[in-house]
């Protein structure tokens, strides 16, 4: 039996220039405390009545793919999610080395739609997560802790391919494969595909899977460039996966090939080296949470941020076609301290307005710089919710503050929230 050991595992991302086409360069390792990414295999139920009182087979529905990876926020391992989030940016360098990217719908320049995240478990088997788009974030902060939080994600489909080398010829372009093999050709000790340009000029091609020993008589024909076309075995000409989750073929560019070039795809990714940030992440002792322009004295904190995205489905076949947002996006909040005044009760019982903003730091300086790496969170509109304080106990009256941020007429901050990063990365897209 394999001894799986979950300390091992890694995740990466890189952003995709075509939404669900695989990256190969421009990876980002960052730490994690867990996840959930998985791909969810529905099936339905018949409706017809069989002998016998039993339930018959059932049949298999669409795929989901979504989940969370909870962290200890740092300022440059999880930039990139957090520009996915807030969708555009801007970088000032207040000093060498020292970036601040500021992230927030108003902002000029437009981050990447979509990235691809990738989880190795220790198992053989690294799990590649096409079309992301981050859903939801959280930020917790708590005594005698690092910030923490989670990082929600929904993608349009999810599968194992490696990046295709060429082993006959030189100098092609390369293709990529998507979907997973059937069962039959999944389980084969040596399922990595190949694939030959048969006659290049008319951009007609084979496949074969690795145990055969030679191409067969089956072709197919590569309709243009980002298209998708399916993959038929030659040897047979049965399809490698099925009609239901076929495994397609794609070339985005065509701009080099020749008869006999042969390419191999491998049936599954390796693990990889990875490179960590060099940063520790925020701390709760170098936090600070300002309330209408003062030090807000609290002992909990939380804040999410939730985008309207969802998977778009369509009749045939079993993954989302598109992973779209569509609706408002909410900005929520929870503060917690002990009951010590009535200032904000007072706003809360007249619905008035107040201004927020938590700055979280690690305590440790860029270079010889006076600044440190941090997330800062600022919400010019924020309004009240929820009830009074009351007495919870001989020792214990808390004040417990539901809020809602919202875009503000503030020139310098008028989205709902601005997220502000200083770190040493200069391009958040890169």
């Amino acid at each position: 039996m394999s001894d799986f050991n979950p300390s091992n595992a890694l995740v990466r991302n890189a952003w995709e220039a075509t939404e669900q086409y695989l990256p190969t360069t421009g990876f980002h390792c960052h730490d994690f405390v867990s996840e959930s990414l998985s791909a969810n295999y529905e099936q339905i139920q018949q409706r017809s009545i069989t002998n016998a009182g039993q339930r018959p087979v059932a049949s298999p529905s669409k795929i989901g793919n979504e989940g969370q990876i909870e962290v200890d926020w740092n300022a440059e391992g999880h930039l990139h999610y957090l520009a996915n989030l807030q969708k555009n940016y801007s970088v000032s360098n207040p000093a060498t080395g020292v970036y601040v990217t500021k992230m927030a719908p108003s902002e000029a320049n437009a981050a990447p739609s979509t990235m691809m995240v990738e989880v190795w478990r220790d198992d053989d088997l690294a799990h590649v997560n096409k079309g992301c788009r981050v859903r939801s974030v959280t930020f917790n902060a708590g005594l005698r802790q690092f910030i923490q939080g989670s990082i929600d994600l929904l993608a349009a489909r999810s599968d194992y391919w490696g990046a295709a080398t060429q082993t006959a010829g030189t100098g092609s372009s390369l293709p990529q494969l998507r979907g997973l093999p059937n069962y039959t050709n999944w389980a084969l000790a040596d399922h990595d595909i190949y694939f030959t340009w048969t006659d290049y000029a008319n951009k007609v091609g084979k496949f074969k899977i690795g145990a055969a020993a030679s191409f067969g008589a089956t072709t197919v024909t590569i309709s243009g460039v980002d298209t998708w076309v399916e993959a038929i075995d030659s040897n047979g000409g049965a399809r490698i996966g099925d009609r239901a989750m076929p495994v397609d073929i794609l070339f985005d560019l065509l701009a080099a090939g020749a008869d006999s070039d042969i390419f191999k795809i491998t049936g599954a990714r390796g693990v990889w080296t990875p490179t960590l940030p060099d940063v520790v992440p925020a701390n709760e002792i170098y936090a600070l949470i300002v309330v209408d322009g003062e030090e807000f004295v609290c002992n909990q904190f939380n804040l999410t941020v939730t985008r309207p995205v969802a998977p778009i489905y369509s009749i045939g076949g079993r993954y989302a076609r598109v992973i779209r947002e569509r609706g408002q996006r909410t900005v929520d909040g929870t503060l917690n301290r002990e009951y010590i005044s009535t200032e904000l009760r007072k706003k809360l019982e007249r619905a008035q307005e107040f201004e927020f903003y938590a700055s979280y730091q690690n305590g440790v300086a860029i270079g010889s710089t006076a600044y440190e790496s941090e997330i800062k969170l600022t919400a010019k509109k924020c309004v009240l919710s929820g009830p009074t304080p009351t007495v919870g106990g001989q020792d214990q009256m808390d004040e417990n503050l539901n809020f809602s941020c919202h875009p503000s007429d503030d020139g310098t901050y008028p989205d709902d929230l601005t997220i502000e990063v200083t770190s040493t990365i200069s391009d958040p897209t890169a």
